[in-house]
């Protein structure tokens, strides 16, 4: 515990070092591979490109060419073999490889296919003293003679079970060179990364592969789909796979077997205001596609929620001077009364659905779906789209228009947003 305060005491130094991946270099500048900390000190990997289109255009559309780093799974202290020999030799019988710099031009590929985990000097994952000077100047003189960079060591982990396969990588400014033992070759173990690369992205693009041909045709695919609590005031939408569907599981979260994917609470809380204010008729039955289903999986800004799953909690933003802002909360308890009410262990000025308006909620959404169907209500940045009737694996879902909207021109608008959220 002592190790991870210190750790944290001196993440403000580290950021000192690091580039942000959402800024943009000039137009000489080769695509660069950064790790960084975001807002809420989570770490992220990322590319800086020459432009704006660049960027969309090297991540699949994304605005932003960063995700986080992957987990590491049994790496604290001398867990893992590869990790251990990293911090006991590294810069003594490790040493990077400067004439090796060609891995510098793989930043884009390392970016879509590797699984990395950066390590610092000061990191979580030693078994040394943070503190240990000797480990400080080790660590730096694996950047070349003279250099003031600071190294960032790059572990790839394996993708399904997130353990360390090896450290065979350090950065050193927009610089990727290998790392090797005394003795070890270094133009084969930088062919040994790139071997890694094309094994990885050859997994990728059969997955993806797979994933493309049942998805558009799995109309009765073996998915088992809930809304589960994962914190007291966090929920995430769970998918189950079975025998032919793994592809989905595995292209959604590096597993066979179930994801869990993160939902936003603002977009939800907002998605559940809109749903009680609006007046909703059903434009007719869609029968149950799984195409249709990873809309809703695949992009950031959904949102899902049914009966079940109303313990929904908002949280006003915190100002700038650390208060937090309650004239949002303020102004939804007005508009709706009765349905919010105080968390009981909450802090920060955090709400959750009332009793009686969960009833509410409750009874307008099944108007939707048979008495046997679970109803489920879904949409994007809060603007409520579709009821998903789901009875037992599948079910079938219904696109609902809100008061003043045609059902000619939801449909529409919806096969357009259908197509980019899959991207």
């Amino acid at each position: 515990m002592k190790k991870m305060n210190l750790f944290s005491s001196k993440i403000a130094i580290i950021i000192g070092f690091l580039i942000s991946g959402s800024a943009f270099a000039t137009e000489q500048t080769p695509v660069v591979l950064n790790f960084f900390f975001d807002s809420q000190l989570s770490p992220m990997v990322g590319l800086s490109c020459s432009s704006e289109k660049e960027c969309r255009d090297k991540c699949q559309n994304s605005n932003h060419c960063q995700k986080p780093v992957s987990t590491c799974l049994n790496c604290v202290g001398t867990k893992s073999p590869y990790l251990n020999d990293f911090f006991n030799n590294a810069g003594g019988l490790t040493t990077a490889c400067y004439q090796q710099g060609f891995l510098t031009n793989q930043a884009e590929s390392l970016f879509k296919y590797a699984t990395m985990v950066p390590i610092f000097s000061v990191s979580p994952y030693s078994s040394l003293d943070l503190a240990d000077q000797s480990f400080a100047l080790r660590f730096l003189s694996l950047c070349p003679f003279g250099s003031t960079l600071e190294p960032i060591a790059i572990s790839i982990v394996d993708s399904v079970t997130h353990a360390v396969l090896g450290v065979p990588m350090v950065k050193c400014g927009v610089s990727i060179f290998p790392l090797v033992r005394t003795g070890e070759d270094c133009a084969k173990k930088a062919d040994q990364v790139l071997n890694y690369i094309n094994q990885e992205k050859a997994k990728q693009d059969l997955i993806e592969t797979s994933y493309q041909n049942i998805v558009k045709a799995g109309n009765s695919l073996s998915l088992k789909y809930e809304v589960v609590q994962y914190s007291p005031f966090t929920e995430v939408q769970y998918l189950g796979c079975a025998t032919g569907s793994e592809p989905v599981c595995q292209k959604l979260c590096h597993s066979s077997m179930s994801c869990a994917i993160p939902l936003e609470n603002d977009a939800t809380s907002t998605g559940i205001t809109n749903f009680n204010q609006g007046q909703f008729t059903s434009c007719g039955m869609e029968r149950f596609s799984s195409e249709i289903l990873m809309t809703y999986l695949n992009s950031k800004d959904s949102f899902s929620f049914n009966s079940f799953s109303l313990s929904q909690s908002f949280n006003p933003p915190v100002s700038k001077g650390g208060f937090s802002d309650l004239s949002i909360i303020n102004s939804i308890l007005g508009t709706f009364g009765g349905i919010f009410q105080n968390a009981d262990n909450a802090q920060g000025g955090s709400f959750i659905i009332s009793e009686a308006y969960q009833k509410i909620l409750q009874a307008k959404m099944q108007t939707f779906c048979d008495d046997s169907s679970n109803a489920f209500i879904m949409g994007h940045k809060g603007q409520v789209e579709r009821v998903f009737c789901r009875s037992g694996q599948n079910g079938y879902f219904k696109i609902i228009a809100n008061l003043g909207e045609s059902c000619t021109a939801k449909v529409g608008q919806l096969s357009i947003s259908n197509m980019r959220n899959l991207q």
